[in-house]
């Protein structure tokens, strides 16, 4: 059976796996889907409409799933998938899709998305990806596996950071980053 704290707020339509654990005072909204192994820390929101993998873990006080920052939005029923054995620090937001991209925002495996990390709608990242603090990717950017995006880098919408390319910090990505190199902007 789940280990879900009393103080927690879990949706009647949530599916829940029996090994997952719920901190105090989190919220788990409709049609949730957590896997094995999952853990939601306190005060943290998985809002709606999110499937979390199993392993993951979302550290107290995130907020994932919640409603697109996009001014297209128009409360159409849309998704957040978060693949397996990700980390997902404090104060991480990640949103979710919009019609503009088949009402989806995608997150792989194995990714540290550390604190404050910003991800907005329709964004697509691959697997083993570290998103250092503060970094924020607007909407439909897309980050390939093994990519590293240092602290305070602002991605803008639609661009393309290629695999295992490092961004450098305190920057902002206005055009593609090319697969296996170094951005400084």
């Amino acid at each position: 059976m789940a280990n879900i704290q009393p103080r927690a707020d879990v949706d009647k339509t949530a599916e829940i796996a029996d090994s997952v654990e719920i901190g105090p005072m989190a919220y788990v909204g409709p049609r949730c889907i957590l896997h094995d192994r999952v853990r939601i820390g306190a005060q943290a929101m998985v809002e709606k409409d999110t499937e979390v993998g199993e392993d993951t873990y979302i550290y107290p006080n995130a907020y994932v799933g919640c409603d697109p920052q996009d001014v297209s939005y128009g409360g159409e029923q849309s998704r957040l998938i978060i693949g397996k054995r990700n980390k997902i620090r404090e104060f991480t937001n990640i949103g979710r899709g919009t019609a503009k991209e088949e009402l989806l925002t995608v997150i792989g495996d194995d990714n540290l998305i550390m604190a404050g990390v910003n991800i907005a709608h329709d964004c697509r990242l691959g697997n083993n990806i570290i998103r250092a603090k503060y970094a924020a990717a607007a909407g439909h950017v897309r980050i390939e596996d093994h990519a590293f995006i240092s602290a305070l880098v602002g991605s803008h919408q639609f661009v393309r950071i290629g695999a295992q390319c490092m961004i450098s910090a305190s920057g902002k990505i206005s055009k593609d980053g090319p697969p296996f190199c170094t951005v400084d902007s």
